[in-house]
């Protein structure tokens, strides 16, 4: 084989090479984005449940709070 074949094998496999590449990159900033979109639904989610649990808290503090303030007031107006 000489040096002309050779650097013309060697020109086609970087060739073949960096089309192998560009395929694979292009398909893992597909595959990335596709899955940073689920974390930022996931994350959403993960959002919107710490929402409902904070104002069920809330609520659940306000209740609490209610009930001591009669438990209070039934102590204050127990008869002695």
């Amino acid at each position: 084989m000489s040096l002309g074949e050779l650097i013309a094998v060697a020109g086609t496999m970087a060739s073949v090479l960096g089309v192998f590449l560009a395929i694979s990159i292009a398909i893992n900033n597909k595959t990335r984005r596709e899955e940073s979109q689920h974390t930022r639904e996931i994350l959403a989610r993960i959002e919107q449940g710490q929402n409902e649990a904070r104002k069920a808290m809330a609520e659940a503090r306000s209740k609490m709070a209610a009930v001591r303030r009669e438990i209070a007031e039934a102590i204050n107006t127990w008869p002695t």
